[in-house]
């Protein structure tokens, strides 16, 4: 190859990596933008046009950093609509991608969350388990733990329901479920057989 052809030739290329380093960083900025407007609408509870803008962008821009988030974000729309097996969709999906990261967490809670609403309780109760091994000291994990106990109460289990009842009290005695769970709790053991104990939790 002579000499003046090989410089042209790595003229070239260096043109095409600025031109390609150029198209990422304009694809960013699009990201961001869409990003920041869905976050907007969102904020301002118009859950439809934050779901045209969530789903541009995970369409759109799959790689783009904070994609999971706004899978998170888009979960959390079609919940307000009430399009609960798209959220469950998109949760699962967010799990799928990270285990670990800003709304790892919050999704999985989320699924049992929504699985429960759609009466689908073993799915529930595995979600709620995973929860509570993966976040035992995460903010959320007294409300996993009382819905395990709403599971196993609406499966029948009235024992491991009185069990997980008991145990909610013992580890936050003055959470936000205290009086709930006192309720539950005798509710669970009257059905469970042990009337005198049900007696005396109230």
């Amino acid at each position: 190859m002579k000499p003046r052809f090989t410089k042209i030739v790595l003229i070239l290329l260096h043109a095409m990596v600025c031109s390609s380093w150029s198209v990422s960083g304009l694809r960013a900025d699009v990201a961001d933008d869409l990003f920041t407007v869905a976050a907007s609408h969102y904020n301002n509870r118009d859950w439809g046009l934050a779901e045209v803008e969530l789903a541009e962008l995970l369409r759109d821009h799959a790689n783009y950093a904070k994609a999971n988030d706004a899978r998170f974000f888009l979960a959390e729309v079609y919940v307000q609509q009430n399009r609960l097996n798209q959220a469950r969709e998109q949760y699962e999906q967010c799990i799928e991608v990270a285990t670990e990261g800003t709304f790892a967490a919050q999704a999985l809670f989320r699924l049992g969350e929504i699985a429960f609403r759609l009466n689908d309780l073993e799915s529930s109760a595995d979600a709620f388990r995973r929860f509570r091994k993966a976040n035992p000291h995460h903010k959320l994990s007294e409300h996993a733990s009382f819905y395990l106990a709403k599971v196993a109460a609406k499966q029948g289990d009235y024992f491991l329901a009185a069990n997980l009842y008991r145990e909610i009290l013992q580890i936050y005695p003055h959470g936000v479920f205290s009086t709930n769970c006192q309720l539950e709790l005798s509710n669970s053991l009257f059905r469970s057989g042990e009337i005198d104990e049900a007696t005396q939790v109230l």
